[in-house]
């Protein structure tokens, strides 16, 4: 009988033993769970504010794999589940301030032809040119933005002097500012949600 209490007391050891490390071993988890989810949260502040200023940004900050992250810690398999939302958050970004960018070198080159600082020449033809390949690359969908930029640079093309196209590229630069201001909003609503939800 003594015997068998001895094994009985061996068996309990091992299993308090085991209830321990698994203990300890769920709450380093747990922890390692906590600091891969503020890690993200930090990184992707960062590198939204890093695309909005329009520095390159690398790719999109990604929550490290934890083990059995999602399933001991709540915020973890909240964030991991918002991960692909903050990728097409940051993707269209880094589209719109591609096409402002764009947008911003096109109106500088208008505002110096009205003024007469800088006639009909390649540098204008050049900005639109570069214009048009974003709005082409970065949104594809916009036909008819597309349309009327690559409609300019042929008129600039065979055009001799500022006047003959400066009314093209102020609708165009007129259409377009509402547009960007659209997306800018949308941009920043969604900004703005999308903390919230991490948070």
């Amino acid at each position: 009988m003594a015997k068998l209490n001895g094994k009985v007391k061996i068996g309990l050891w091992s299993v308090g033993s085991l209830v321990v490390l698994a203990a300890f071993g769920a709450l380093a988890l747990f922890t390692l769970a906590n600091r891969a989810v503020n890690d993200f949260r930090a990184d992707a502040s960062d590198q939204l504010n890093t695309a909005v200023s329009g520095k390159t940004t690398g790719v999109p900050t990604a929550l490290k794999t934890v083990w059995l992250g999602d399933w001991l810690n709540i915020s973890y398999k909240k964030v991991d589940g918002l991960q692909a939302n903050y990728r097409a958050l940051l993707g269209d970004v880094k589209n719109y301030v591609a096409v402002l960018n764009a947008h911003d070198t096109l109106v500088g080159q208008y505002n110096g032809g009205i003024k007469g600082d800088k006639p009909l020449n390649g540098d204008l033809l050049k900005s639109v040119n570069q214009y048009l390949a974003v709005m082409q690359n970065r949104f594809p969908s916009e036909k008819d933005r597309i349309a009327a930029l690559n409609n300019l640079s042929n008129k600039i093309t065979s055009s001799t002097d500022f006047d003959a196209v400066s009314g093209d590229i102020d609708t165009i630069l007129q259409s377009n500012s509402d547009w960007l201001n659209s997306l800018r909003d949308d941009l920043n609503s969604r900004i703005t949600a999308f903390q919230k939800k991490i948070n």
